[in-house]
Parts: structure tokens; sequence; C-alpha cells
């Protein structure tokens, strides 16, 4: 087992770009700049370094430059996604945000997000490997004129990030801008971005956030304005992730959807309220979407981190294949900035059983820690069926973040963790499992054995047959 420290993960995962009081870069500078980051991760932060940030590249045929769009017809985005590594990324997605470009408020704020989706299908990618995909987005008929920006994420099994962090502003794996050119007649609502309240303090969203404490209560207050020139139905929702909804995980909070009216030129106060808040790192995503489609809706996160002892998988799969051997990475940070202790265990199985696993017990903080095994690297090529798990516990024994992340045919990976002795059962629970499996040995050695009498006793009786004949 080899263990790896990296210091600032704080700064990369709690908040904001690294561009902090930049202006919006141009699409070349922007990938300038996301070059840059990925070296700066890959030499600076070792987990990063280990599993490497950034080497799932997107290119665009169109060289980041869409042009002009008129309103009521659809953006058209022809890219490729390329993995780089010498090691397969299962069940990847591609996570497409929209954002609107505003110069009052990108110092502080970053650019107002008016859409956000995942692509429906998976990008599962080889070694290697790249794959085309596309992205299209209909522009609403009643959309501001002015440039807009869409960023695209890939995340390796659907959650750990390998180009771009969804959940941290100004930090794409890739973007394409275009320019909106409209019939003359416009209408939006949008969250006030340099509005929101935390507590009832003021909250910029590319700042690094304050530690809030747990168990006490939270308030995110926010203005929605109307920026058009008639009353505008909208639809509010309000849904707290742990860590953040790109997870795809249930909501730990939620209020229940309200429909408001709003007065052309006025804004309209949001607020939520999370009575008894847990620790760890939360995202508040409020939405706002109009009644009429041709307006643009408006999203608004905010991601605060709570005191407390947490511990976070930010990654767990393949890092290397060198000759016969795969190496496997799981990388794991108390997901504060607090200090505390807790363990991460993970398995790797294939038909037969377990073929590699780790447990380990460790202090943990907003500091990076990795731990590794080795396993035969034909058990993750192309085709293979294996599944690796991955569980992590606090110090009092209470699993706070888990994983599977499967190899090769999905089902029958999922056949092989299924089948094999379960590696996170408790003592009773794999003295349950032993007894299942012992039991059914003999269940089948029975039936063998009534199987052999019965053909015995059928071919003694077509023999006495065969005697009698002659």
């Amino acid at each position: 087992m080899k263990h790896y420290l990296a210091s600032g993960l704080a700064a990369l995962m709690l908040t904001a770009s690294p561009a902090y009081g930049q202006e919006a870069p141009s699409a070349p500078q922007a990938e300038e700049n996301i070059s840059a980051l990925s070296g700066f991760f890959s030499s600076q932060i070792g987990c990063l370094g280990v599993y490497k940030y950034g080497s799932v590249k997107f290119n665009f045929e169109e060289r980041n430059h869409l042009g002009t769009v008129i309103t009521g017809d659809a953006v058209q985005v022809s890219g490729r996604v390329t993995n780089t590594n010498d090691f397969a990324l299962p069940h990847g997605k591609i996570y497409a945000r929209v954002l609107r470009h505003s110069a009052q408020v990108a110092d502080d704020q970053w650019h107002p997000y008016v859409h956000e989706e995942w692509l429906p299908a998976e990008y599962p990618l080889e070694a290697g490997q790249g794959v085309d995909f596309t992205y299209d987005w209909q522009v609403p008929g009643l959309t501001p004129e002015g440039r807009y920006e869409i960023d695209f994420f890939y995340l390796a099994n659907g959650r750990f990030v390998m180009a771009g962090v969804p959940y941290v502003v100004n930090m794409p794996g890739g973007m394409v801008i275009f320019e909106v050119k409209g019939a003359g007649v416009e209408a939006a609502v949008n969250f006030d971005r340099a509005s929101v309240l935390v507590n009832g303090e003021p909250f910029k969203l590319r700042a690094i956030p304050d530690t809030l404490p747990a168990n006490e209560a939270v308030k995110v207050d926010a203005m929605l304005m109307n920026d058009s020139s008639a009353a505008m139905s909208v639809k509010l929702t309000k849904e707290l992730f742990a860590w953040s909804d790109t997870d795809r995980e249930a909501p730990v909070a939620t209020q229940a959807p309200e429909v408001v009216t709003l007065e052309p030129g006025k804004k309209y106060p949001v607020s939520f309220i999370w009575d008894n808040a847990m620790a760890g790192v939360h995202e508040l995503v409020l939405t706002a979407t109009p009644a009429t489609p041709e307006v643009l809706p408006s999203v608004l996160r905010v991601r605060f981190p709570i005191e407390g002892n947490v511990p976070r998988i930010i990654y767990s799969g393949v890092t290397k294949i060198e000759g016969d051997t795969a190496t496997v990475t799981t990388c794991a940070v108390n997901g504060t900035y607090g200090e505390g202790s807790g363990s991460v265990k993970t398995s790797m199985s294939a038909k037969g059983g377990v073929i590699g696993e780790e447990t380990t017990n460790t202090g943990l903080t907003s500091i990076l820690f990795a731990s590794t095994f080795e396993v035969p690297a034909e058990n993750v090529l192309q085709g293979k069926a294996t599944s690796l798990k991955v569980a992590a516990y606090d110090d009092k024994g209470t699993e706070t973040d888990s994983a599977t992340v499967n190899y090769g045919l999905e089902e029958e990976a999922q056949e092989s963790m299924d089948t094999a002795v379960n590696p996170f059962l408790t003592g009773s629970e794999k003295e349950e499992n032993t007894f299942g499996v012992i039991t059914w040995t003999i269940l089948g050695l029975i039936l063998l054995a009534l199987l052999a009498v019965g053909i015995f006793a059928l071919r003694t009786k077509m023999n006495n047959n065969d005697s009698s004949s002659l």
C-alpha cells in the first residue's frame, strides 16, 4: 500500500475557480487555463496526479466558436472526448452547462447558469480511445441577445471528475462559445448572483466559503428578478445535495416546489432554511423555470461546508497498467476543512472471488489521501467482467460514501461481485454468508449424488432389458 498526501484540496473541491477576479476568458485562453490547471494538479496534488485529472480531453470541430445563432434555432455542437490514459474508464458520462455571459457579476459571482443536463448516452472510453459526441440545445425564442457559453465535463463512472469539475465555477473540461441574435423581443428571469446571503452574510460564489457549524440552522437567501416588460409565472424548485447533485443521489433536503408570479422589473425574495445542518460539503440548487417555454430558466448553485468528519471518495479505479499488473487507487478526503479520522475499504472481484483488496485506517483532513493495491491486468481489460467496490467510513464506523465500478459487461461484472464473498460484511454477516455457501454446496452435492444414482439405476434397467431379449 502507498500513501499520497496533497495540500490545497479545499480550494479545489469546495470552492471557487483559480481564475477568481478575471474576466471571462476567450475560448483559446480557456483551453490554456485548462491545460495549466491539469499540469498544476498533476505536479502538486499527489492523488490527483496519480489518477491524472485532466487526462480526458475535449476537442471540437468548430474550434470552440460556433458563430451566431438565431433565437428559436438549435445550437449544434460536434465534439470528441479522448482518454489519454493506458487504462479504461467505464460508464463515463458527459455533463453540459449553458451560461449567459454577464460582465457585471462575472468577477465575484461568475456568469449566470441558464441550463444544465447530462447527455443521455454513456461514453465509456478504452485506453487511448476517442469517441465522437453531439449536443444540441434549443435556444428559447425570447432569449436575450449576447454571448453564451456551453461548458462540458467528463465524469468517470458518472461521478469521478476526469475533465472539468462541474461543482466548481469556471472549471470546465472543454467549452464552446456563440453569439445569440434575436428578433428584438426579449424576456428573462435571473437569480441576482450578487444578492446571495448565507446566514445573513454576503456570499461570493467564486470565493472560498466559511465553514459553518453543524447541528445548527443554515439559511440561504437570494433575489429572483423579472427582466422583462410583462408579468411572468415561474416555478421554483429548491434542492440540497450532499457534495453535488452530479452524483445523481437523492437530495438530503428539499422544499415543496412553488409557483410565483413575478411582476415586470421587480425582485422576488427566495429563501431556503435547513434546520439541522449535517456535517459535510453541501450544494443548494435553486431553479426558476418560467411557464412560458420561450423564456430562459435560471439556475443558482450555492456550495458550502459544514464542520465535521465526513470521509468522501474522490476517485476509485484503475490508475495504471504496466505489463501484467494493474494498479487500483482510491482517493479519499474529509469533505470539510476540519480534521477527522476514518477508514477506506476497497475490493475488486472477478468470477471466482476477490482478486484484490485494501483496508486503510487513517486520519483525514482537507489533505487528499490515497491507498493502492495491484491486481492482474487481464481483469480490467476490454471484455472482462470485474467489479470494484469502495466504501468510506467515519471514526464511528458509519458509512459516509460508497461507489461501485463495473469493468467489462455490467451484468456479468455485477454477478462477479454478487457471487464473491462480500469483503464489507460484518463478522456475523460473514458467518451467515459462509453458512449459505456451505448449505448450497451440500445441496448441490446431494443433487449430484441423486443424479448419479438415477443414471446408474436407469443403465442397470436397460442392461436387464437387453439381456432378456437375447
